[in-house]
């Protein structure tokens, strides 16, 4: 379930059944009492139910991590397999699916939109950050910029709105180039006096881990 994503109909299927084994139901025997919904017996045991996961949502959350390894390891031999092969310009988030592509490939495509949901890059040195393609604002809203890009500066890193040789940020660069929203966020973003390298944290987990338990629980 880790490596690339289950046709709908057959995560339905499983669930199907281990419904039927936690009822006790089998062909030999009469139909069991349904005591409880699946999607009830899904829920958290503090709310109820009795902490099953939705094979879907399971899913899709162990295909994401693929995702981000991805993002978090840049320099492993499997991301630079794959990024050589389907994402050699852009970074992962804005990577596309393309033509033909593998069905493991596919699956990561598609569960993207769950590390857009939650990763975000803690600022440091600013040297890894792309302004306008990165998750780096501090916003659980949407935590990328929402000014226009400005096509001469597309590669422009977070750094570079830093005051060289002070660990402070250059309020009119960032005044004059974003809008208000994006410019308020920057600005109370608190930078480290040391050349701390840039920080990728993972969904819902503030020591930089993507957890799939909890990714899943908020599903």
């Amino acid at each position: 379930m880790s490596v690339f994503l289950f046709p709908i109909e057959l995560c339905y299927e499983i669930e199907s059944m281990l419904n039927a084994f936690w009822r006790g139901h089998n062909r030999s025997s009469a139909k069991s009492i349904r005591w409880k919904s699946w999607s009830k017996l899904c829920e958290p045991k503090k709310t109820g139910g009795l902490g099953f996961k939705k094979l879907p949502n399971l899913n899709i959350a162990m295909v994401a991590k693929q995702a981000w390894r991805f993002m978090k390891q840049p320099d492993a031999l499997i991301t630079r397999v794959f990024k050589a092969i389907y994402f050699p310009n852009p970074e992962i988030p804005d990577a596309k699916v393309w033509n033909n592509p593998s069905y493991v490939w596919r699956g990561i495509c598609d569960s993207k939109k769950i590390l857009k949901n939650g990763v975000r890059f803690r600022v440091g040195n600013g040297n890894h950050i792309h302004v306008w393609c990165d998750p780096w604002l501090p916003c659980n809203e949407n935590v990328f910029l929402t000014t226009e890009i400005i096509p001469v500066l597309e590669e422009v890193t977070v750094a570079n709105l830093m005051k060289h040789g002070n660990r402070e940020w250059d309020q009119n660069v960032s005044k004059d180039l974003f809008n208000d929203r994006d410019f308020g966020l920057i600005k109370h973003i608190p930078l480290s006096k040391r050349m701390v390298e840039d920080v990728l944290t993972g969904p819902y987990d503030s020591k930089g881990s993507y957890i799939v338990k909890i990714r899943v629980q908020t599903d």
